[in-house]
């Protein structure tokens, strides 16, 4: 069975595997009424893939209704209960409905969590979406971080693999815990790619002596204006900063709360000098008075490497880790990083694991018979000239 699943599949298979677990423990006295018509719906018979989106609507709901029945009826057979395929059932059951007037009901897809169950096979696999518009891309299964060495002899030196769902930043972290625990010492330059860069991220580098190479993000246009965050000066520390025309800002407002549980600034230009502003246009959306940023309590640190990205000396470091892509697609066309041939994450990794061991193995082997030939030809060249003579 394919990993991706629809929800109406993910739960009718759950209850499957639920019903199947159960049925050889029980004596047939032990049935409840309900167990024929479980049996036959779920077990029995398939889903209809070309029904209409109503039908399979309905389907939902009614298998969310025959678990709560069969979750109700295991509360008297605790002998059951304990079994992975129930449990699985009771956490699909969560994650997919709600009671509404004591009634189980499919939860909407705001509702639903990323981390949820989406094949019963592999509830392990989750899912994730990256990149926006046109470029976005999503799927169900794990995520795998690379590490290799920034020197003439490029070998790997870890892989982080993670459930999809979890982010860029949980999975450096956990490359520099496994890297640890093998012995490593953190290198003390780092690059990456932007995904990997925050203003967190790089504060935190920097307060463990190491430096973090790659590509800020660039700042947000709200709106339809032309100009964002990087076209303003900002000095979070002296609480200042200047627009584009040169104006400074004519208030400072520091924003702590729930809403915002990191500290941050709001710089903020009143109406009068915004209304007679020749940039007006530009940098304010139709129905704003006066132009107000909101930034971290380190964006001095985030902007100054927007700022450091531009120099031709920093494009030349960036060029170090242009040697990752290629073993990101070496990994993938020769070994089959991106198909997971087994379920479950720590069987994963373990593939991947392997997957790297072979491609430092055919390296190493590569490197070896590179260097042999080039002893070679050193030690044939006084015997041609000699020859020669």
């Amino acid at each position: 069975m394919g990993e991706h699943q629809s929800r109406v599949e993910a739960v009718r298979e759950t209850l499957r595997l639920a019903l199947k677990e159960i049925d050889p423990q029980l004596q047939k006295s032990d049935r409840p009424p309900e167990w024929a018509s479980w049996w036959e719906r779920y077990v029995e018979s398939k889903l209809d893939y070309k029904a209409s989106s109503d039908q399979l609507a309905h389907k939902l709901n009614e298998a969310g209704a025959d678990v709560a029945l069969v979750m109700e009826w295991l509360k008297t057979q605790p002998l059951l209960a304990g079994g992975p395929q129930v449990k699985l059932l009771a956490q699909v059951y969560g994650e997919q409905f709600k009671l509404e007037d004591g009634v189980p009901r499919a939860r909407g897809k705001g509702g639903l969590a990323s981390d949820r169950v989406q094949n019963p096979h592999d509830p392990d696999a989750t899912y994730a979406v990256k990149g926006q518009g046109a470029q976005q891309k999503s799927h169900v299964g794990y995520k795998v971080q690379v590490a290799e060495t920034v020197v003439e002899a490029k070998l790997e030196l870890g892989k982080a693999t993670q459930k999809a769902h979890h982010s860029d930043e949980a999975g450096q972290e956990q490359m520099v815990r496994e890297q640890a625990a093998m012995g490593l010492q953190p290198p003390p330059v780092k690059y990456v790619d932007a995904a990997y860069i925050s203003t967190a991220g790089l504060v935190e580098a920097a307060a463990q002596g190491v430096e973090l190479i790659g590509p800020a993000p660039a700042g947000i246009k709200p709106g339809e204006v032309e100009f964002s965050v990087e076209d303003f000066k900002v000095e979070v520390e002296q609480k200042q900063a200047v627009c584009p025309v040169g104006k400074p800002s004519d208030q400072c407002s520091r924003l702590t709360g729930e809403k915002a549980p990191q500290i941050q600034f709001r710089f903020e230009w009143n109406p009068t000098t915004c209304r007679d502003c020749p940039l007006r246009a530009r940098c304010l959306g139709k129905e704003q008075t006066h132009k107000s940023l909101v930034v971290g309590e380190h964006h001095t640190v985030l902007q100054a490497r927007r700022l450091e990205q531009k120099t031709e000396v920093f494009q030349g470091r960036m060029r170090n880790r242009n040697a990752i892509e290629g073993t990101q697609s070496e990994l993938v066309r020769a070994h089959g990083l991106r198909h997971a041939r087994y379920r479950g994450l720590i069987k994963v990794r373990l593939q991947n694991y392997l997957a790297g061991a072979a491609c430092n193995l055919k390296r190493w082997i590569r490197r070896n018979a590179w260097e042999l030939a080039q002893a070679i030809r050193r030690s044939s060249v006084p015997s041609a000239l000699a020859t020669a003579s």
